[in-house]
């Protein structure tokens, strides 16, 4: 689906980051933020989307 995977290593230190300031919750940096808040609004179109892509073979083909 076109999606850049961040880092393992930094995934973990901003993880581990959030554990050391006792936060409750953690959420990812860049785009993938505003997916989630749109997420939380709009959970319904967002995962309908989401699923559609999924399934969508030019996506799939784009992606090989």
């Amino acid at each position: 689906m076109g999606m850049n995977l961040d880092d393992a290593d930094v995934v973990a230190r901003h993880i581990w980051n959030g554990i050391a300031r006792e936060r409750r919750d953690i959420y990812p940096r860049g785009p993938e933020r505003l997916l989630l808040f749109l997420q939380r609004l709009f959970p319904r179109i967002i995962d309908g989307n989401l699923s559609k892509l999924a399934r969508d073979p030019a996506v799939k083909q784009a992606a090989s």
